[in-house]
């Protein structure tokens, strides 16, 4: 089994409203004062980082295969953690339950994740799949957990 999850186009779109927002100061700029070539290297700059922010984010992804589950950010490093090694797996969510934030997966005796993998760039329906992955081991969502304690996790924050 290997299954390679890209991203959907939600990222996409607020880069796109982004670069609108970053594209009325000069475009007001060249309006009211008239057309002057640091307005328009200004304007070229910010087209530049969008799209540079959108080539990463395209070139983003995670794989899962038999035994691991990677995730590469860009033309960042790939992460990787085989299941083996994983003690569980908790989501963290915000406003939408069914479509976490991130997952923190935990190796065995450690308190703080080994590993985040960021889920709101991937389709839900690809999210949903990852988080039925059984070697995973998704624990109940939670809000904000960083830390893991001895005691099994639940959907509460855990205090120590």
């Amino acid at each position: 089994m290997r299954r390679i999850i890209r991203t959907g186009p939600r990222p996409l779109i607020a880069a796109a409203i982004m670069l609108a927002l970053l594209l009325t100061l000069p475009l007001y700029i060249l309006i009211t004062k008239g057309p002057s070539v640091d307005d328009a290297k200004l304007a070229a700059s910010f087209i530049v980082i969008i799209g540079l922010f959108c080539l990463v984010v395209r070139r983003s992804r995670v794989t899962v295969t038999a035994d691991s589950i990677e995730y590469q950010r860009g033309f960042g490093p790939v992460r990787r953690m085989y299941f083996r090694d994983i003690a569980a797996s908790v989501p963290i969510v915000a406003a939408e339950p069914d479509w976490p934030i991130t997952l923190a997966i935990y190796r065995d005796g450690s308190k703080w994740p080994a590993m985040f993998v960021p889920l709101k760039p991937w389709h839900r329906s690809d999210v949903t799949w990852l988080l039925r992955i059984p070697e995973l081991k998704v624990q109940p969502p939670s809000r904000g957990l960083t830390k893991r304690s001895s005691q099994p996790l639940t959907g509460e924050k855990i205090h120590e």
